[in-house]
């Protein structure tokens, strides 16, 4: 089938334009690994573009078969709608069949030969549930079209009762709330830094970051700038002791302060010298994605990168090498975090909401069983006369939540004094007004 639509493409293309192939063109069956891809548009860049990914698109009808066009809109929003397809092909390693402007239509072509990435395809495709092992990717089960593994196809372990459901959240997400979803996962800011124990120069971990933001606002996410988080980082600290007494991770603190939807975390591992005359540098990366407001991990992608040359010197070469390493390890890393924040989001966003002056556990009571008839779920964390501690997980802003907590107090006699003292992230702090 590959050959067939390689072939096709290639005809069709021919048809315009008559070429001589390119020389290192390959004739016959390509090599494993290797795809043939073709493409057009008013700009021969983007024509080229176009080839890669429909090289990228042959491997993929190889990869899921039957499934192909059950994911089809999913490829589209995770493979097609990238505005830098190396990350998925060795542009290196390609070879250009043909290429040429159609005077007829005014649009150029091209016809080429690349490797494709596979390791980083299934990567994207697994953090987004297209890619499940043993499910795809065999003869077998790609002639049989196999779904996603589920209750019907695999055992269920004997603890399988004990997994939290929709229906324990107060049922699936309303087509309000399923909006609200899409809308927050669309609209995430993200911030970058780097691991400051990691084993590299600080210019090195800073072109990695750098790197990081450029990859977010020219894929059309919204970033925080680096100077902004320095700038924070430096001014913050007194704040930061006052607040917290030293606890939990500074640099979480000040994503929540710079309202960061995620906190990306570069470790570095970076080598270099000099091996046959040439400067040479190599880095081991490992991107860590948190949420800022509970430090919970929402992905985690390795990548190590080949040697890269610099004539200038090491430096040098480990600053290329973490750039080319995290320009093509970050689809992996946002891919991740929006497929967990799909998965899990059902659920609800977790609050921390601490109640100041909780003396009166009758009105406390009543308080806890009417916000929760309001949201997903309401857990008391801690009680005492001083103060009470929830985790509330609530499909809302926090400015929809304070709203609610005022609207659930106000209709409770003895607590209509409560009033917000403090918001950071997704934490919030009420005093009751009592005595």
């Amino acid at each position: 089938m590959k050959k067939l639509r390689s072939f096709l493409a290639f005809f069709i293309i021919m048809g315009f334009v008559s070429c001589a192939s390119a020389p290192g063109a390959i004739s016959g069956a390509l090599p494993d690994g290797v795809y043939q891809g073709s493409g057009r548009d008013q700009s021969p860049l983007t024509a080229m573009n176009k080839a890669k990914l429909n090289a990228v698109d042959q491997y993929l009808h190889d990869l899921l078969g039957a499934r192909y066009d059950f994911y089809k809109d999913s490829l589209k929003t995770v493979i097609f709608s990238t505005d830098n397809p190396n990350q998925f092909v060795k542009a290196e390693d390609m070879v250009t069949v043909a290429k040429g402007l159609d005077s007829a239509s005014g649009t150029w072509f091209y016809s080429i030969q690349i490797p494709v990435q596979r390791s980083v395809v299934k990567q994207v495709l697994q953090a987004n549930n297209i890619l499940w092992p043993g499910a795809v990717g065999t003869p077998a089960a790609n002639a049989m079209g196999a779904l996603p593994p589920d209750s019907a196809s695999v055992s269920a372990p004997t603890s399988a009762s004990l997994v939290a459901t929709a229906a324990d959240f107060g049922g699936s997400a309303t087509p309000q709330e399923q909006r609200f979803i899409r809308q927050y996962i669309d609209t995430l800011t993200y911030m970058v830094y780097w691991n400051e124990s990691s084993a590299a120069a600080k210019s090195v971990e800073q072109a990695g970051a750098t790197q990081a933001n450029r990859w977010l606002t020219s894929n059309g996410y919204d970033a925080v700038d680096l100077s902004q988080v320095e700038k924070n980082k430096a001014e913050d600290m007194k704040v930061y002791q006052e607040e917290t007494g030293g606890t939990g991770s500074y640099i979480q603190y000040v994503a929540q302060k710079l309202n960061a939807g995620v906190y990306i975390e570069l470790s570095v591992n970076a080598t270099g010298g000099k091996s046959g005359g040439l400067w040479v540098g190599q880095v081991n990366l490992l991107i860590k994605c948190f949420d800022p407001s509970t430090g919970e991990l929402l992905g985690s992608t390795p990548f190590n990168s080949p040697q890269t040359v610099s004539p200038s010197g090491s430096l040098d070469a480990e600053t290329r090498a973490i750039e080319a390493s995290v320009w093509q390890a970050m689809p992996v890393a946002v891919a991740q975090v929006k497929a967990q924040l799909a998965k899990t989001l059902v659920r609800g966003l977790k609050y921390d909401l601490v109640l100041q002056n909780t003396s009166d556990p009758r009105l406390m009571s009543e308080f806890r069983r009417k916000l929760s008839e309001r949201v997903k779920l309401l857990t008391l964390v801690s009680a005492s006369s001083r103060e009470s501690r929830y985790q509330v997980f609530y499909l809302g802003t926090a400015a929809d939540l304070s709203d609610l907590i005022y609207q659930v107090s106000g209709n409770i006699p003895g607590l209509e004094g409560m009033n917000q003292v403090m918001l950071r992230g997704r934490a919030l702090t009420f005093t009751t007004g009592l005595k």
